[in-house]
């Protein structure tokens, strides 16, 4: 089963962020749709992605300011280590087809 968990900073009560994710148990397209609109927007935000049934996960971050201002995300895949197995540095719009791509039926 497929999970779409997205990662940003919440303002709390006394002015400062906190830390939170949203997670979606069987994301449809426009939930991730939805993420990445986010995530274009926001500096602080990441992409998740968790498949219970294979336990292959990837992430996408901002790994920098630059990377943000240049449209350059970094992509790493995860099998069920707790380090990655292969990063690679993409175009937002090349990670958004891939990640579509997840999550067709």
């Amino acid at each position: 089963m497929m999970e779409l968990i997205i990662c940003y900073e919440r303002p709390d009560f006394f002015g400062g962020n906190t830390p939170a994710e949203d997670v979606r148990l069987r994301p449809e397209q426009r939930h991730v749709k939805k993420a990445f609109s986010y995530f274009k927007r926001n500096k602080n935000t990441a992409i998740k992605t968790n498949d219970n049934d294979d336990t292959v996960g990837y992430v996408l971050i901002w790994e920098s300011y630059a990377d943000y201002d240049n449209g350059i995300v970094t992509a790493r895949k995860f099998d069920g280590h707790i380090y990655p197995t292969e990063e690679w540095k993409l175009s937002v719009e090349k990670a958004r087809k891939f990640f579509y791509g997840l999550f067709e039926k």
